[in-house]
């Protein structure tokens, strides 16, 4: 058995294989797996996401909140690296993502606390290698970051309410009021947008919708006092602390 490393085989040709249908290329198949699966139903991205771990599941909240990212598709497609073996090297990534910049970012999720194998880690340098290639971010992904707060909490709250129904009236009552202020808390804001829950989940609608930013690092006890702009408008995050 050859022992030379990964690295040092490798043949700079791989081949990236999509879905036909631009969804993701492999579907979350439960079966007899012992691991929790399922699907996110992403109003952002207008589709359903499936997730194998609760982590991949908690990110999804994160790019749904985050007005930075534009979209984003789980299980996006199947690299194929030559190594100069029978068979290709395969790398599946949990995600990719896109960002109102334009960059692109493809996401592996672990645990923290996983250790991974060498040889997994070296296949992961060559999927990093081939991404830079195509001037795509690479980036390994852990639970622990995810879930760092507040930010984590705020996404979770935001995307409880991603379904809800903004009307056109609404909209333009957010409007004028950002236009005639430059801003608007979220307290001032929810309030406009109807009584109680009903005004604060059409506001949350419309920062998964991505016509309003809100810092997603603003204490939870200080979420009515959070400025929200315009999400093509500056933002003073630092005035919503």
């Amino acid at each position: 058995m050859d022992d030379t490393p990964l690295l040092s085989v490798l043949r700079r040709t791989a081949r990236i294989v999509e879905s036909d249908s631009g969804g993701p290329l492999r579907y979350v198949i439960t079966g007899r797996r012992t691991v929790p699966t399922g699907r996110w139903h992403s109003s952002k991205t207008g589709r359903s996401q499936p997730w194998e771990a609760r982590a991949e599941r908690d990110n999804f909240f994160l790019c749904d909140a985050d007005t930075a990212i534009v979209s984003y598709l789980a299980q996006p497609h199947r690299l194929e690296i030559d190594v100069g073996a029978k068979i290709p090297l395969i790398y599946l990534p949990d995600a990719t993502i896109t960002r109102a910049d334009g960059s692109v970012e493809i996401v592996e999720i672990k645990r923290a606390c996983e250790v991974l194998k060498q040889e997994y880690v070296e296949k992961l340098g060559l999927a990093e290698e081939v991404y830079a290639g195509l001037g795509w971010g690479f980036r390994i992904l852990t639970d622990v970051e995810i879930r760092r707060e507040p930010r984590f909490r705020n996404a979770r709250r935001i995307c409880a309410h991603q379904p809800a129904v903004v009307t056109t009236q609404q909209t333009l009552d957010v409007l004028a009021h950002i236009g005639e202020h430059g801003f608007g808390t979220m307290g001032d804001l929810a309030q406009l947008l109807g009584d109680g829950a009903d005004g604060w989940a059409c506001l949350h609608a419309l920062v998964v919708q991505r016509l309003l930013h809100v810092d997603l690092d603003t204490p939870p006890r200080k979420w009515a006092e959070a400025l929200a702009t315009l999400v093509d408008s500056p933002c003073d995050t630092k005035r919503s602390r």
